[in-house]
C-alpha cells in the first residue's frame, strides 16, 4: 500500500538546502553588514562561513569584529 501522507526522502534532500537558506537569511544579512563595515565580504555555503578581503586585515580589528559576530550569531 502506498501512503500519500509521507514525503519521499529525495524530496527532502532537494528542499533541505533551500529551507535552510530561508531560515538563516536574516543572520546572513546581519553578518554581511558587520563584515562590510570592516571591509570584508561574507559568504556561506551550508555551515561554512567565510570572511574574505582583497587587502590585508588588521589583527586589532579582528577582535572587535569577532565580538560583534558572536553577538549576531548568539542573538
Amino acid at each position: 500500500m502506498i501512503s500519500f501522507f509521507v514525503l519521499p526522502a529525495a524530496a527532502c534532500r532537494a528542499m533541505c538546502g533551500a529551507l535552510a537558506n530561508l531560515a538563516v537569511r536574516p543572520v546572513d544579512d546581519r553578518l554581511s553588514h558587520v563584515a562590510a563595515r570592516y571591509g570584508l565580504v561574507y559568504t556561506r555555503y551550508s555551515d561554512d562561513m567565510v570572511f574574505s578581503s582583497g587587502t590585508a586585515f588588521v589583527r586589532r580589528s579582528a577582535a572587535a569584529m569577532l565580538r560583534e559576530l558572536t553577538h549576531v550569531v548568539q542573538g
